[in-house]
């Protein structure tokens, strides 16, 4: 295990330490309210739309766009986790 470790990227080791960071705090404070999920769920669509938006410029382009891969691939998924309070 540590040989992999040293031998890996730099870049990849700190991926591998936000997913670990990530994970952590999803189990942690993870809340299987389903209020919570759905509330979390709305401000995930909010976003990741928001963010579409902004990457392509107009809500037409964005509907117009031929790469569907280019409007998924900007989704907020990490967001989607309710691990905040409200």
């Amino acid at each position: 295990m540590f040989g992999y470790l040293s031998r890996l990227p730099y870049g990849v080791k700190i991926l591998w330490c936000c997913l670990i960071w990530y994970l952590y705090f999803t189990i942690k404070y993870l809340d299987l309210e389903l209020e919570l999920w759905s509330r979390s769920l709305g401000i995930a669509l909010l976003v990741g739309f928001v963010l579409n938006i902004n990457a392509f410029g107009s809500v037409r382009a964005l509907v117009e766009a031929e790469d569907k891969g280019q409007v998924s691939g900007s989704s907020p998924s990490p967001s989607v986790s309710p691990v905040f309070p409200f």
